[in-house]
This record gives C-alpha cells, structure tokens and sequence, in this order.
C-alpha cells in the first residue's frame, strides 16, 4: 500500500470516529490522540495488517493525516497512540526473539526500574562555513554524530545551528511472577517519550506499579570498550502506549460457581477454623499461628479521615523460630494462597564453597576455602548467623578512610541454594564467584558504590587491594630460595630407608643447581647430588632425614601435593618482605611463572600483595612452545601464566591507577588530559593536570574562607588576579580592607570530585575491569558468607577481590541507568508487593539501608528515598509476614526474646502479632509429631487440603475487595474492658514504677483483627464474638513474648525497649543508692561492697546488684575509676 493511500485511509478514519475527540485535544494543547484498534480493524483491515508488521512507518502516516485538518492550532508534532491491541499480539518478555523486531506487541509486568526524564536529541542541522549549505543528521545511535563532508567536498569541523529534542526515559519491566509459572522473571527495557513523560502520565509508570505497555521491538548496538560497535545488539521496547492495570486481586475473575463455593465456606459452622485447617494442612500444630495467618490474609479496613490522616488496614506478622520448626514451609504455602504475594529472603549474599578467603589467626596468614572456614569454626546448621568458635580475622577496609586492616569475624553463615551462580572475571585473572545478590565494590563516576553480582556488566571496573597489610617476622632467605624452586621443579619421596628432596631441571640450568647447593651446605652442610634425566634433563638429589623432615615441616600441608595442587607454603606469608621477595625470584626462575595449579597462582597474586605489587595472570589451554633461560619448554593443558609482574621485565603497577572511564567525566575532560592520549588510558593522582589550580581550589576548599594575605603568603603576589580569573570557582568577598575567597556553588562540588578522586587513588586500593561474567553451577550445595561489623566487607576469591555482605534489597534503591545514562529509581519487594503480601525469610539478615526504611514501610506504608538527585515517596500499602531465627541458633528460655533477636526493638514493636515457635523437647507431643510425618510419608494425599489452593486464593481477594465491616457498639466494648484492665493490671513496687501491658499499638491490632474476623464470615458487622477472637490471639501472643518471669505479669517494655520494668525499679533504686552514699561518704568514688549492702536492705540481691551495674556502665551513667569502686559520670 502506497503511503498516500495510507494517509487517506487515516484521514477517512479520524474525521469520521475521532474528529471531535481531536479538536478538543488540540484546543486543550495536548499532543497525542488515542486511537481504539478494535474500531480501526472494522474499518480497514488491510492498514491494520501492515500496521502490526510495520509500525513505525504506519504510525508516521496517521500522524501526518492529523496534520491535513483545519485545526483551531498549528501543530508540529502530533502522536498516535493505539489502544485494545488484540490479543494475538501479546507476548511474554522471555518470548521475545529476534523475529520480533519492528513488529508491534503488548505486554504486561511489573515497573521495576524507572530513571530520570531527560532530552534526547533526534535531528540536529549544522552549516557548512565553505558555502554555506544546511546539512540534517538525523541522530539515531546513542553516539551524537556530526555531519563528516559537505556536498561542497568540505571536509572537518561544521557549526551546530540547531537540534530537536525529545523528553525521553527508561523503564525496566519485569515479567510478573503470575505469568511464568515460578519461572526466573525476564526484564526488559522500555523507552518512553513525548507526551508519555508528561507528569500525569509518569504516574501511572512509578516503580512497583503493573502496566500493559504496547509498541514495536527494536534493537540497540551495543559498543565496545574499544568503540567499535559488537556484534551483538541489546532489544528494547519502543513504547506507543502505557495503561496502568488494576492490582491482581481485582483482575482475579471469580464468577458465580465460586462466590457460591466462598458463601458455602462462610457459612460452616466455624469458617476461621475450617481455613486453618486448610492453609497447610502437611504441619501439624501451630494452630494459633494458622488462624492468625488466616485473618492476616482476610486483613482489616482501610481508614481514611478527614484531616487526612490514614489508619492502615494491613496487619504486620513476625515469626520467631527454632531451626527446622516449619516457618519458611507457611511462609512458602502463604505465597500460594494470597492473592497477590512476593517472596524474598533477608540475607541470600554468599559465596561458592571453593572461594579462597585470606584469613589470619593465632598461625599467621594463609588462604583456605570460605566453605571449610565456615564449617570448622560454626556449629554445622543452616541460614543462621553463627559466631565463630575461636578468633579468625579477615582483611577488611574502613569505608571512611579507604584503607585496609585486618578485623575480627564475627559470624559464619551458609544456605542452601539451587540457582546459577555468578563467576566474575576481571582483566587482572582475578575472579570470585558469588550468587547474584552478592554485592561488589565498583568506581562509577569517581564514586565507590556497592553493586549486586547480577547488575554488574563486562568494563566496569572493581576495586581490589593494593597490599595484604601484614609483615611477616621469621628472616631466611636461605629457606625462601630453597621453597621457591621446591614449589617450582620440586617434590620429596621417602620409604623405610630412603629420604630424598628432588629438583627436575634442564641442562642449561646450572645457575640454579649452584644456588641451591650453596643454601643446601649453609643449612645442613650436604651437597646437592646430579643426575642425568632423560635427553636434556638432570635430577638434582637431596640425601638424608634430617633435610627431608625439614622440607616437610617448612612446607606445612603443602607436603607430598602434587603439580595441580601446589600451593604457596604457609610459612612464606609469614617471612619478611626480602624473603618473601627471594621465595617468588626463585619460583618465577624455577618455572617462569607457569603452573597447573589454580590454587597456587592465585597463593602467588596473594603473595605479591604482600610486596604491594598488583600481579596479573592469564588461563591458557594452547600447546605453546618457547625458550626458557635457553631451555625448549612446550606446555599443554589447561595451565596459569603470570603476566606481570614479568620475570624478566621492569614492571609498572598499572592496576593501582583507575581506568578513564571509572571516574567522573567532568575530572577526565578538564584535569586528565595529558593522560587520554596515553594507551593505557589509567590515572593516578600525581599525573593530574593543572595542579597549582586544584592546589588553590584544596587551599580554599579546606577552609571555610581565606584571606587575601594568606594566598599571596603561599602563592605570591599574583595570587588574587590568578582566582578573579576563575569567577566560575571562585567569589571574592571584600571585608573591611581585606578580600576574603570562597568557592561558588560549583567550586564546593568540583571540590568535593576532586576530594573524592583523590581519596580513592591514594587508596589502599586496586582497580581492575571486569572481562568475563558467566553463569555457573555451585561445587557445593551450600554457599557461604562471613559477617565483620562495622565494615561488612572482606578480601576473597582468586588473588583477591574485596567482597560486600549485601541485604535483601526489601525497599528501593538509586542504580546506575545504563540504558539512558544517569540515575534510576529501583522498586524492591516492599514495593512491587503494592496491595498485596511481602513474605520475607530471614529478616534478621537483611542490611542496614533496608532495616531503616523498613520503620517507615510497616507504619506509615509509604518507602521515602532521597539519593543522587532523585527524591520519591512510593506506595507500599503491603501486608509483611516474616520469619526470623534466633541469634544464637535456639531460645534461651531465661533470657529476654528482644535480646535473642537481630533486630531493632523500634522495629519488633511494629508487628501486630509476634510468634515464638520454640522446639522444646516434650515425649508426648514428640510421638504424635512424629506418627503425623511418618504416616504422611506412608499416605502423601493424608496431607491434601479440602479446600482447593485456588479457591482459597479467590475467597481471600473476594473478602479483601468486597467486604468491609464496620465495628459494633458491644465488639467496642469488649475491646475497650480488656484494654482498659490490661493497662491497670501492671505491677508497681516501692519506687513507684509500673510494668505496661499493652499500649496504643496493640489496641489497634485488636480492631484490624476483629475487623478480619468479620470479613471471614462476610459479615457487615464486627461483633463481640469477633472482638473476643482477636484478644484471643493477642494475649496469647502476649503471654508468650512480653511475661516478666519474676512477676508473672505482661510488661511489653520485654520486647519493645529490652529492660523490663522489675529491671528500671532496680536501675532507679541503685542510682539512689549511689546519691546517697556520695552525701553519705562525701565521696564521689563509692565501694561497690557498700552498693551491695545497701541493695540488699531494700531486697535486692548482690547478682542483680552486679547486673544493674553492669547496664549503667555500658550506658555511660556510672564508670569504675578503680577495681572496686564505681563513680558517676
């Protein structure tokens, strides 16, 4: 079909379906029309096939009959935008193929990831300065490009007259887990510009929403480091129209035959009851928790009042656990049955079990796998942080200084894992393999920044150490020199009459042969004996017991290994520097820096740190021949080549200076450029340029001003014109007689680059790019992860990669946008859980970030982030159930749960309902437990649940959506009598303080509980019954997580604050006792023996004397001057 066939069919189309539609949209100033596909099939199908095939050029031509009509306005750019896309052009993102470029498809998922909206140019026009011709670019690759020659035979530079810009922005759109049958969800970029970046339309598209989104597939070129352009392409969705969809629970089609099913089952004698049953029916017990679960999933009333505050219907579950006590397995059967749900783990950052990790101990210095780290010094249970059994430290740096220092390990922890992990290889032959939330340190922008495994892509550049920070004492270079060609050409045999230590050389090799024999007479006073070995070869002979057992007790368990599994011997880390330095002269010398072992190459990249020399290596699997110190030497196989430092070459610390293209651009372009043209293309603070000027912006930055005296003191007398020539950086102030100089609003950020870029390079720090990124299989079927506080980092992997612990990622977050450039908002599960449930597991090990927007999520149901430039509040109105363990693996019954859980007590107390699910041996429930799994096991369909998952799922979005109770006058009441008799049931004692029962948030847990209790028998009422059975459930919950043991009342200051109230009447009564006996003794430094006396007259004894003391010194209100006396601060 010819194009001005198609203009007239569109013409035709609009003026008889749309004109009016398209007057008003021109006269309110609006720049697209919706057009409905269904009406344009009707009309013509013929432009309706082509349209789908060929979109782009169809949609041009309809744009273009827009612009034909008489409108009340001149329009220069008009967009179509089609809507009710038939269903047969639906496509799921991990269907999308090659095959489907520039065809038209819709979609639906879940925004993950939105960035920032910016223009982009699409034409620009230059003038040629030779005849003055106009020249149009039209700008379709991410490069701007420039006009190369005119029409004229001009060839060079061209003058820019103007460019056409569109707004334009970034989506990320994630497959919804409903769609792909628990399938890993595909992601997939959108852009999104004109009139589908306006404001109105940006939120319909915030982070965590569900959208349909329809437009063609096309493909992006992806360049390379070098700037050539790859073979490979990335595809995108270019985006004609954006709908924003309903939550799951309200697209859930329920039609009459089930709403009859979901009234049969509200009408059973007990509904509540009958669903508990049902939720898990292959656990036996817990059946408090499942009736709370059950009402968590029917849920309470959203309340909005008048003065616009909002009482969040949501109700807030945490489950405490003892190992193997079933509470992932609800979880995991919650995730079935709500109607909208996601599921995430705290803490899934780990390592595989081979990873090196540099370790060091009461031994010294030495490397073993992080998996047999874990498993010698943890007590051998899963998906608990474990404390480790004696003092390991690991190197570790300080994120405020940059540098590296060796920390205690605090914790061990492993969990199982069944996905691919990620095997990142750096340009270095550095790797490490981790699973994909496993966080590493990477430069972008000049900055430092914390990335996931799984958003990493091959360039970026990782950081490393520079140095291992440890100076072995033992001094023998004798030694050194004999174990680096031992590691090299040697290995020891022994039988009942024979000990021997063995060097394999070649001929030519008789500078070595003198080396050894020299050190061999210096240590034990025997000569090396020679052999001829082969054609070229000869055998060089230690003799003697004495010289083996001491070659066996210098290489430690490196003793009798063979080629591939050499390893550097343990004694060596622990050398000085010199000996170490003669231990790698003599291995590089032995066997040129060639070895079968991947343990042993990656000892010696490790041990080259210790010199603070970044080494390198290749892995190689070509027969390759060449002459070694006049030796023929051919290798085969898979073997590790050090590249440098090379044996024989002067050697450059090149990875200790930061790749060009990690720092920020504005730093490359004005202060590298003497460094750009270089080949390497790697930047190191003293090789900047213009340093007298970034000494003056140092100068002033440091200072909150400086005067005009002081600058010409220490810059001279040109100082002042020198900075009035930079007004852009500088602003000169005069005072009085004297001028004073700041820096502008640019100078304080061009200060705080270059501040920064400074820090980093002086770093004790490496930098590497990341080569290769693959997706591999674990060796084990548990992975592992080491804990240090405060820093949260360590130095593992091969030849040493510095490593993050990283949480689960539950609010959002600022990443770097790689599609578009700039910043981009990530949702995280909280979020994408809108309206719907959050299952966590493991909340206990979730990170810091995440653990301070988790307040705001739980209560007021909203995620606030505020970082690089971007500002945003999202939606969270999530329901949270989540499952935590024990700090030390199990309950101590004596000891206060707030103290047994990792976890803020701020954020415990945010809960509606807390369950500890304790494993406590008892020989009665044992058996019945015990001949319930068994007899599951004989008969699996014993554990079938009679109400089938999917109607459960449909009666819970019923009552979610349809029902909404409102509270009755008796159900009030009975509220009220309980709350009101709690409260006044607290203890007091002579001092005057009173346990708390219960406070304002329990009172409305008790509302949102009833309310749910009515939506179960889809009742329009709350009544009395109900209230009953949400006290029910919170004094249970109460009695089991809040009972003072010494009172045998509630005191809810046992979980929300850890001191209960018995323990504040015994701090007030001792701090008393201390007041006094100061006037007493008119001493500020008071006995402790006297503190006791005092204490036991008021029936205090000496233990919790002692204890309360103890609290008041770790709170700073008392310290001991000497052993046996304390004194207030």
């Amino acid at each position: 079909m010819e194009v001005d066939e198609q203009i007239k069919i569109f013409r035709e189309f609009i003026e008889n379906n749309y004109y009016p539609q398209l007057l008003e949209a021109v006269r309110k100033g609006e720049i697209f029309l919706n057009l409905d596909f269904s009406q344009l099939i009707k009309f013509n199908t013929e432009i309706t096939e082509e349209l789908l095939e060929n979109p782009e050029e169809l949609l041009k031509a309809a744009e273009i009959a827009i612009k034909d009509f008489d409108l009340p306005k001149k329009v220069s750019k008009f967009n179509v935008r089609l809507i009710n896309i038939p269903e047969s052009q639906k496509i799921l993102i991990s269907e999308i193929r090659s095959k489907h470029l520039n065809k038209f498809v819709w979609m639906e998922g879940v925004v993950r990831q939105k960035s920032e909206v910016r223009p982009h140019v699409t034409a620009a026009k230059f003038e040629c300065p030779s005849c003055g011709n106009i020249l149009n670019v039209l700008q379709l690759d991410k490069k701007y490009k420039e006009p190369t020659r005119c029409g004229c035979g001009r060839k060079g530079k061209f003058k820019e007259i103007s460019k056409e810009l569109v707004d334009g922005q970034g989506l990320v759109l994630e497959e919804s887990p409903e769609d792909i049958d628990g399938a890993q969800p595909k992601r997939i970029n959108i852009f999104l510009k004109d009139d589908l970046v306006s404001p109105f339309s940006e939120r319909k598209s915030s982070p965590g929403s569900r959208i349909r989104i329809a437009g063609w597939v096309t493909e992006v070129p992806i360049t390379l480091r070098t700037g050539g352009q790859a073979t490979k392409y990335d595809l995108i969705i270019e985006a004609n129209s954006v709908e924003p969809l309903q939550d799951d629970t309200a697209n859930m089609q329920i039609d009459e035959k089930d709403l009859e099913e979901i009234k049969n089952i509200a009408k059973s004698p007990n509904p509540l009851y009958l669903l508990a049953n049902n939720l898990v029916p292959s656990i036996y017990g817990h059946d408090k928790i499942k009736e709370a679960i059950v009402l968590q999933l029917a849920g309470g009333c959203r309340k909005t009042r008048s003065d616009g505050v909002v009482t969040r219907g949501d109700m807030h579950m945490l489950l405490i656990g003892d190992p193997g006590s079933g509470k992932s397995q609800l979880l995991k059967r919650l995730t079935k049955i709500a109607p909208k749900a996601r599921f995430t783990s705290g803490k899934g950052a780990s390592l595989d079990y081979d990873e090196p990790l540099l370790i060091k101990d009461e031994k010294g210095v030495y490397i073993e796998k992080i998996g047999d780290i874990v498993e010698k010094n943890c007590v051998n249970k899963e998906d608990i942080l474990l404390p480790f059994k004696r003092k390991i430290e690991a190197l570790t740096f300080n994120p405020k200084t940059l540098k590296l220092k060796w920390k205690k390990i605090d914790f061990g922890y492993k969990h199982k894992t069944k996905e691919l992990l990620y095997k990142i290889e750096l340009e270095s032959g550095r790797k490490v393999t981790v699973t994909g939330d496993h966080s590493l340190f990477s430069i972008i922008n000049g900055k430092i920044c914390q990335k996931t495994a799984a958003k990493h892509k091959v360039g970026e550049t990782l950081i490393i150490p520079a140095t291992l920070k440890h100076k072995g004492e033992i001094k023998n270079k004798s030694v050194a020199c004999l174990l680096g060609y031992f590691i090299a050409e040697g290995h020891a045999r022994s039988s009942k009459s024979s000990y021997k230590i063995e060097f394999t050389l070649h001929k030519n090799e008789t500078d070595i042969i003198e080396e050894i024999n020299k050190h061999t007479k210096k240590i034990f006073g025997n000569v090396l004996k020679t052999y001829k070995h082969g054609k070229n070869g000869i055998r060089a002979i230690l003799y003697g017991k004495e010289i083996h057992a001491s070659f066996k007790k210098w290489l430690g368990p490196v003793y009798g290994k063979k080629a591939k599994e050499k390893r550097v011997p343990p004694l060596v880390f622990e050398m000085d520097h010199s000996s170490q330095k003669e231990f790698l002269r003599a291995y590089l010398k032995g066997n040129g820096g060639v070895t079968k072992s991947s343990n042993l190459m990656s000892d010696v990249l490790y041990l080259f740190l210790a010199q603070e020399v970044i080494a390198g290596c290749n892995k190689r699997n070509k027969i390759r021949e060449a002459f070694i110190d006049g030796r023929l030497v051919v290798q085969k196989g898979w073997r590790f080549d050090l590249k440098s430092p090379h044996p024989k070459k002067n050697y450059k610390n090149k990875y200790k200076n930061i790749p060009l293209s990690a720092l920020d651009k504005e730093i490359v372009e004005k202060y590298c450029r003497n460094i750009k043209s270089s080949k390497h293309k790697r930047f190191h603070w003293e090789r900047i340029s213009y340093k007298n000027l970034i000494d003056r912006i140092f100068l002033v930055g440091n200072n909150p001003s400086i005067r005009g005296p002081e600058l010409t003191k220490i810059f001279g007398k040109s100082a002042m014109e020198y900075f009035s020539k930079n007004p852009d950086i500088y602003v000169k102030i005069k005072r009085g007689r004297t001028n004073h100089l700041y820096l502008t609003n640019y100078g304080k950020k061009l200060y705080q680059k270059l501040k920064e870029c400074k820090k980093i390079s002086e770093s004790d720090f490496g930098f590497c790019r990341i080569k290769n990124i693959k997706r591999v299989k674990s060796t084990s079927q548990y992975v592992y992860d080491v804990s240090i506080k405060k820093f949260e980092n360590f130095v593992g992997g091969f030849g040493g990669v510095i490593c993050h612990n990283t949480g689960a990622g539950l609010t959002a977050s600022v990443v770097k946008d790689e599609f578009l450039g700039g910043w981009s908002l990530e949702a995280g599960t909280l979020v994408l859980a809108n309206q719907g449930f959050a299952i966590i597991d493991e909340l206990d090990k979730m990170g810091k970030e995440d653990r301070s927007s988790l307040h705001e999520a739980l209560e007021q149901q909203t995620i606030s982030i505020a970082k690089a430039n971007i500002q945003a509040t999202l939606r969270c109105e999530t329901t949270v159930l989540a499952a935590a363990n024990p700090k030390f693996g199990r309950f101590d019954p004596y000891d206060l749960i707030a103290n047994q859980i990792n976890l803020p007590p701020t954020l415990i107390n945010r809960f509606d309902l807390i369950f500890p699910i304790k494993d406590i041996p008892n020989k009665e429930k044992d058996e019945t437990v015990a001949s319930f799994i068994l007899n599951l096991h004989k008969d699996p369909n014993k554990g079938t649940a009679e109400i089938s998952t999917d109607l459960m799922k449909k009666y819970f979005a019923y009552i979610r959506k349809k029902i909404e109770p409102k509270i009755t006058e008796a159900a009030i009441e009975e509220i009220k009598e309980y709350y009101v008799s709690m409260r006044n049931s607290g203890t007091g004692d002579e001092s005057g303080i009173k346990s708390i029962p219960i406070t304002a948030r329990q009172l409305e847990a008790l509302v949102r509980l009833s309310e749910a209790s009515a939506k179960i028998r889809l009742s329009k009422t709350v009544t009395k019954k109900d209230a009953q059975k949400a006290i029910e459930l919170v004094d249970y919950c109460l009695n089991q997580i809040a009972k003072d043991n010494e009172t045998g009342k509630i005191d809810i200051d046992r979980l929300s604050s850890k001191i209960t109230a018995t323990q504040r009447s015994s701090i007030s009564i001792i701090k008393d006792i201390i007041n006094s006996l100061e006037e007493k003794l008119n001493n500020k430094t008071i006995p402790i023996e006297n503190v006791i006396e005092a204490a036991q007259e008021k029936n205090i004894n000496q233990e919790k004397v002692e204890q309360t003391l103890e609290k008041l010194r770790r709170s700073g209100d008392i310290f001991e001057p000497k052993r046996g006396f304390i004194q207030r601060l």
